[in-house]
């Protein structure tokens, strides 16, 4: 009986993984299809309501020109010129289907039984320091109570970020994402000096 429960139980689980993966595929496929720097309405991002979110969602690891604030992450100063929407909504809704090896996480597993998906970011004879993200402070573990470490396959930023967001949300944080590099301002050319007039 108890394995029947089981069964069921990781049933159930995939079928709410499954319904959750096709509701993201679809916010995926709804953001994709707008024009760049547009809403689903048709109307211009919100750059303001872009960087507020970014602010709140994505800066306690990563940074983004101006606002330097994490290197947990990649640096996204330039993102709109690497990437392309579609790719950026992606690494928004799906940020475990590609990571880069620098940002890739590790599994540690304590032999109090614990395990932690993060970032190991510094590593001593005696101890070692993982950091997890979501706003979170690094964990520092004994050495001695380390029992396996091992790669994960799971990124530290959560997955279905934008579940917490409106659709307008998503728009305005991918607009501001894309939004055009500041141009450099160019220094002033000095002035030739004046000739004096001869007589």
């Amino acid at each position: 009986m108890k394995r029947i429960a089981v069964v069921a139980v990781a049933a159930l689980a995939t079928v709410v993984l499954a319904q959750e993966e096709s509701k993201l595929e679809q916010t995926l496929k709804e953001q994709s299809a707008a024009a760049d720097g547009m809403k689903l309405d048709g109307t211009p991002v919100e750059l303001a309501k872009g960087r507020a979110l970014f602010e709140k969602h994505c800066a306690s690891c990563h940074t983004f020109r101006m606002l330097k604030t994490s290197n947990l992450g990649p640096d996204l100063s330039d993102v709109g010129t690497r990437l392309k929407k579609q790719e950026i909504l992606e690494s928004l809704i799906f940020p475990s289907r590609v990571i880069a090896d620098k940002f890739k996480a590790s599994i540690v597993e304590t032999k109090d039984g614990d395990f932690l998906n993060g970032i190991i970011t510094r590593k001593t004879a005696t101890s070692i320091t993982v950091e997890v993200g979501q706003n979170q402070k690094a964990k520092i573990i004994p050495s001695s109570k380390v029992k396996l470490m091992r790669p994960s396959s799971t990124s530290i930023m959560p997955n279905g970020l934008t579940d917490e967001m409106s659709k307008d949300d998503v728009s305005n944080l991918v607009g501001f994402l894309m939004s055009p590099m500041p141009k450099a301002i160019s220094p002033a050319k000095p002035k030739a000096p004046l000739r004096k007039s001869g007589g």
